[in-house]
C-alpha cells in the first residue's frame, strides 16, 4: 500500500494548482471511503491529506490525523508507521511541545526497529535528546548528549553528522559564553569534514556548505577582534548556500549575522534589509530563539533610524514575544521521559547481568549433581534454592523501593528548584509591570502591593515546607491563612472573609496563579468596593466535579461599572493581571455585577489531585 500513496501523492501533488485544492480533494475522497467502506482506501486519501499539512506546516491538523492513522490495526508496526511517527515527531520537535516529544520519540524508534525500516538520517537516540536539552538551555546535559551521539556516528563512520554533533556541542558552549570551547569543537568538526573530503565519499557540495557553516561559526568565536570583513564574506557565501540546501535555520541566522554586522558599523539602511529578510523568513519557519533576536536587533535599528513609533511598536512585539517564551515549563513529565530513557538503559544492563547470572548458577547447579548424586544432596540444594532464591527476591524488592525512592527524590528536587525559579520569575514581571505601568503613583503603595503579591507566593512554600507533599495544597487552609494576611493591612475595616474549599487540593501550577487573583480581587475590593463602608462580607468557594473545578468569589461593595465586566477590554494593571493568570490555568472567567459582584473561574484540574 506504501507504494500506491507515494504514487498517488505525486499525482495529486502534480494535478493541483495549489495545496487548498489537493486537501478539498482528499477530504471529499476519505468521505466517499467511509462512505464505500474500503479501510485502505480512507488509509490511502488521510495519509496523502497528512502529507500535505506536513508540508504546509499545519501542525494542529497533523498531530489529530496521525493519531488516527496510527489507531489502524492495518498499518501497525509497518514502514508506514514509522513515516507517519516521524512525521507527528518532528512536528512536536518543530513546535517545541517536548513532554510530547519524548513520549513519541522510543515508540518511533522502536517502531523503526521491528520493520527494518532506517531512522531518517541516520540519527541515533542520544542526539534527539540532546536537543530537548539544547531548547531548554540545559546545555551542559546537552552537550553530555552529544559527545555520545558523536562517538556514535565516529564508530559508524557517518562523518557529516559527527561533525554536526560537534558544532553542536560548540553552539552549546557558545550560549553558555564560553567561546574557547566552542571554537575549539568548532574546529574539531572542520578536521572531521576535512578528512571526510579526503576520502572515496567526500566531495559532496552538501559536505561543502556545512564545512563553510563551521568556519563561520568558528570565525564569530575567533579571539581575533578585527573579523568584521571575513565574517561579512563567509555569511554572504553561508547565506547563498543555505538557500540553495533550503536549510532556512542557516538562512536565519545568516540575514541576522549580516544584520549585526551592519549594525555595529552604523550602516542601518542595509542593517534593515537584512533584518527585514529574516522576518519575511520567519513567518514560514518557526525557530524562537532567532526570532527574539531578530525582533531585538529590529528595534535597536528603527531607534537609531530614529523611526522612534515604528520601534515602539517592534519593542511591545519582543516583550510579547519573550514573555511567550518564559511561560514554557520544564514539568515533571520532561523529567520523567529523560528519566525514563536513562532507566531503560539501566534495566537492558541488569537483564544481561540477570541473564548471565542464571546461566551461570544452572552450571554449577548441574557439575553438583554430577559430582555428588546422592539424593540427600538434591532434597538440600532443592531447599537452598529457595531461601536463596527468597532472599534475593527481597533484596531485588528492597532494591526496586530504594531505586523508585531515589528517583523520586531527585524529580521532586529539580521540582522544586523549577517552581522557585518560576516564582522569582513571576516577581520579577509584577516589579517590571509596576513600574511601568504606576510611574507617578505612591512608591509606598505599589510596594504595599508587591508585597502582598510575594506574600501569597510566600505563603505556599511555608505551608508545603510543614507538610510530606511537596506538590499539592490544602485550599481550605491556604485561602483562610492569605485572607487574614491581607486584611491586616486594613485595621479599620471589619472585612468577613468566608472560605468554603471543604477538603480539596490543587497542584502548584492552579494554587499559585489562584493565590494571586484572590490578592488582586480582595485588594480591589477593599480598595474599592468598600471605600465608603466600614464593614463588607467577602465569599470565596471552590468546588471540584470530577476534573472540572471551579472557583468563585463575591463581595457586597458598590460593584464596578458596566463598562469593566469584559477583562479582556479593560486596560487596567488588575483586570490585565487577572486575565494572564486565568490564561495560564485555562481558565474561563465570568463576571456578574447584580446584588453581589461575582467572578467566577472555570478550569479543568489536569492533575486532578483530591
Amino acid at each position: 500500500m506504501l507504494d500506491t500513496i507515494n504514487d498517488n501523492y505525486a499525482t495529486l501533488k502534480n494535478y493541483f494548482s495549489s495545496f487548498d485544492k489537493a486537501i478539498e480533494y482528499n477530504l471529499k475522497a476519505i468521505d466517499w471511503a467511509k462512505g464505500n467502506e474500503t479501510v485502505d482506501e480512507i488509509i490511502l486519501s488521510k495519509f496523502n491529506l497528512l502529507r500535505i499539512y506536513f508540508t504546509t506546516n499545519a501542525h494542529d491538523e497533523a498531530v489529530v490525523l496521525s493519531k488516527e492513522l496510527l489507531a489502524y490495526p492495518e498499518i501497525k508496526d509497518s514502514i508506514l508507521a514509522t513515516r507517519i511517527l516521524f512525521g507527528l515527531k518532528e512536528v512536536y520537535r518543530k513546535t517545541e511541545k517536548f513532554n510530547e516529544f519524548l513520549k513519541i520519540l522510543p515508540i518511533y524508534y522502536e517502531t523503526s526497529e521491528k520493520v527494518g525500516y532506517p531512522v531518517s538520517g541516520g540519527s541515533v537516540y542520544e542526539s534527539e535528546v540532546a536537543y530537548v536539552h539544547y531548547r531548554l538551555n540545559n546545555y551542559e546535559r546537552a552537550i553530555e548528549s552529544y559527545k555520545k551521539s558523536a562517538k556514535k556516528y565516529e564508530e559508524r563512520k557517518l562523518y557529516l553528522l559527527q561533525s554536526s554533533s560537534l558544532n553542536n556541542i560548540g553552539l552549546c558552549f557558545r550560549n553558555m559564553k564560553r567561546k574557547d570551547s566552542a571554537h575549539h569543537y568548532f574546529n574539531k568538526g572542520i578536521k572531521v569534514l576535512e578528512f571526510l573530503n579526503s576520502t572515496p565519499e567526500g566531495g559532496h557540495p552538501y559536505v561543502n556548505y556545512f564545512e563553510d557553516v563551521l568556519r563561520t561559526n568558528a570565525e564569530e568565536t575567533s579571539s581575533e577582534a578585527d573579523n568584521a570583513n571575513k565574517l561579512m564574506f563567509l555569511y554572504k557565501k553561508e547565506l547563498k548556500q543555505a538557500k540553495g540546501f533550503n536549510e532556512l535555520n542557516i538562512v536565519i541566522d545568516a540575514y541576522n549575522g549580516l544584520g549585526k554586522l551592519f549594525l555595529n558599523q552604523k550602516k542601518i539602511g542595509l542593517s534593515l534589509k537584512y533584518i527585514d529578510s529574516a522576518e519575511t523568513s520567519l513567518q514560514s519557519y518557526v525557530y524562537p530563539k532567532a526570532k527574539s533576536e531578530m525582533l531585538e536587533l529590529k528595534v535597536e535599528a528603527l531607534l537609531l533610524k530614529g523611526d522612534h513609533e515604528k520601534a515602539n511598536s517592534y519593542f511591545k512585539l519582543y516583550n510579547k514575544y519573550s514573555d511567550s517564551l518564559n511561560k514554557v515549563k520544564i514539568d515533571k513529565s520532561f523529567m520523567s521521559g529523560v528519566l525514563k530513557y536513562e532507566t531503560d538503559i539501566k534495566e537492558k544492563e541488569l537483564e544481561e547481568a540477570k541473564t548471565l547470572f542464571e546461566s551461570q548458577r544452572r552450571i554449577n547447579l548441574y557439575q553438583k549433581i554430577g559430582l555428588i548424586g546422592l539424593f540427600g544432596m538434591l532434597v538440600f540444594l532443592y531447599f537452598t534454592f529457595f531461601k536463596i532464591r527468597k532472599d534475593n527476591r527481597t533484596i531485588r524488592e528492597q532494591k526496586i523501593t530504594v531505586d523508585r525512592a531515589l528517583a523520586e527524590n531527585k524529580i521532586l528536587v529539580k521540582e522544586v528548584h523549577h517552581r522557585v525559579k518560576n516564582n522569582l520569575q513571576v516577581v520579577a514581571s509584577l516589579l517590571l509591570i509596576h513600574a511601568k505601568k504606576n510611574k507617578g503613583f505612591n512608591s509606598e503603595e505599589i510596594l504595599a502591593q508587591s508585597q502582598h503579591q510575594i506574600q501569597s507566593m510566600s505563603l505556599i512554600h511555608e505551608m508545603l515546607y510543614q507538610k510530606d507533599d511537596i506538590i499539592d495544597i490544602q485550599m481550605q487552609e491556604y485561602l483562610e491563612k492569605l485572607s487574614s494576611s491581607l486584611l491586616t493591612a486594613y485595621p479599620n475595616k471589619k472585612i468577613k472573609v468566608t472560605v468554603l474549599a471543604n477538603e480539596i487540593s490543587l497542584h502548584l501550577d492552579y494554587a499559585n496563579p489562584i493565590g494571586l487573583i484572590i490578592n488582586e480581587l480582595m485588594t480591589n475590593s477593599v480598595k474599592h468596593g468598600f471605600k465608603q463602608m466600614d464593614t463588607g462580607e467577602v465569599f470565596i468557594k471552590i468546588s471540584r466535579d470530577k476534573d472540572l473545578c471551579e472557583l468563585i468569589y463575591s463581595d457586597n461593595g458598590v460593584g464596578i461599572k458596566k463598562d469593566k465586566l469584559n477583562l479582556k477590554k479593560n486596560k487596567t494593571f488588575g483586570s490585565r493581571l487577572i486575565t494572564s493568570l486565568a490564561e495560564e490555568m485555562n481558565a474561563s472567567v465570568n463576571i456578574v455585577n447584580d446584588t453581589k459582584l461575582t467572578y467566577t473561574f472555570t478550569f479543568l484540574d489536569k492533575n486532578n489531585a483530591i
